[in-house]
């Protein structure tokens, strides 16, 4: 089994208190049947379970277990949108009478974030936590990768197609490669194209991904790119060929469209509708000009960092589905769509990141929406998503 995670994983310490905005608010938390039963303990006045330290609070505490858990749904009764175990500081009562093995799994894991593809493990934190979000966008460098190995191996019903998974992880590297890059993000977007037309004719050996990849991390590679776009007669694609209200029309239809389907989204995190209404009321009083800063606004490091996350945590999940190109698109538009956030609102980019990634990544329901409109709408086809990008 070989366990992969981020050079920065370890750099994560929970701040407590201090969190500006908590996890143990806004969201319901299922318990994992091992910490209810011991909850179920606690709540029936079994002491022994309580360090001797919180044991003169075990009568009470007892109490509220008892009245602030659904044992038969096994989920914590939210209190005003928080969990009753949050105190006035912030701080879990769980923790502070049970101990911290008493957390159940999500709450002790969180941010950190597994996924299971065979016998690899990718092992990651979660951009939906604040302090996890400002780790992995204010990292320096691009991100690196660590690796452990042990003996276990996959049982055999989770056993994946060895070859397809080695396949996108090399197609992964390329597409962190290029997205540091000049042209790189719209070289990225056109290379999962073609892996994904690769995958389609079932053409994954290795040679097959090391001669795309040799195409275009080649040095002359991005002036290619680009002079192809302009013999295609791409005419979006080109300030001289296009009028600047035409182009005004196309950008607001594309930002205002994908924040139609943002806000269709089933809300996780308190307060997501309002701010969707709130970003589409701002980018349709936006400018021309405004609308150009937005889609022409060279990449910062910290966005290049959102993007380079989205593609390690999502493109290995074609192994089950064969949507490479798919994961390509949620990783471009959440992008996108954070940017938005921070731009039109106005936020810091750090916090448009984890409060977008709490509604997205934290709901199965919502993913497969997305997954569903990126395959029907033309507004996130290849070309118009390359006619956006190619211009940034």
């Amino acid at each position: 089994m070989q366990y992969t995670y981020p050079s920065y994983y370890s750099s994560f310490r929970c701040t407590g208190s201090a969190c500006p905005d908590t996890c143990c608010a806004g969201w319901n938390i299922a318990i994992d049947r091992k910490s209810l039963k011991k909850y179920r303990n606690a709540a029936r006045k079994r002491f022994s379970l309580f360090p001797k330290r919180t044991t003169r609070n075990a009568a009470s505490f007892s109490k509220k277990l008892a009245r602030s858990i659904d044992f038969r749904h096994g989920t914590f009764r939210l209190s005003g949108r928080r969990c009753p175990f949050l105190d006035q500081q912030n701080l879990c009562e769980i923790y502070q009478n049970l101990g911290k093995d008493s957390l159940c799994g999500t709450c002790r894991i969180y941010p950190r974030h597994q996924e299971e593809y065979g016998n690899l493990r990718e092992i990651s934190l979660s951009l939906s936590c604040p302090e996890a979000a400002g780790i992995i966008l204010k990292n320096p460098d691009r991100p690196a990768f660590l690796t452990r190995q042990t003996s276990r191996t996959c049982p055999p019903e989770e056993r994946v197609d060895e070859a397809l998974l080695s396949f996108l992880l090399s197609g992964r590297s390329t597409v962190l490669e290029l997205i540091w890059r000049p042209s790189g993000i719209p070289m990225a977007l056109a290379f999962t194209h073609d892996l994904q037309r690769r995958i389609r004719l079932s053409q994954t050996a290795p040679e097959d991904v090391s001669r795309l990849s040799g195409r275009y991390l080649n040095p002359e590679a991005p002036h290619r790119f680009l002079a192809q776009l302009q013999n295609k007669q791409a005419a979006a694609l080109s300030y001289k060929t296009e009028r600047h209200s035409d182009r005004h029309t196309k950008q607001l239809r594309w930002l205002t469209g994908c924040i139609r389907l943002f806000a269709s989204l089933e809300p996780v995190a308190d307060q997501w509708t309002d701010r969707m209404h709130h970003l589409k009321r701002a980018v349709s009083a936006a400018s021309q000009t405004e609308l150009d800063a937005f889609f022409t606004r060279p990449w910062t490091q910290e966005e290049r960092n959102i993007l380079a996350y989205f593609i390690t945590v999502s493109y290995p999940g074609a192994v089950y589905d064969e949507n490479v190109f798919g994961n390509m698109q949620l990783s471009l538009v959440s992008l996108l769509m954070i940017r938005a956030l921070s731009v039109f609102l106005p936020m810091p980019l750090e916090k448009a990141a984890y409060l977008y990634s709490r509604e997205v990544e934290n709901s199965d329901a919502n993913l497969t929406a997305l997954a569903d409109a990126f395959q029907s709408s033309p507004l996130y086809a290849f070309r118009s998503l390359l006619e956006l990008t190619a211009r940034i």
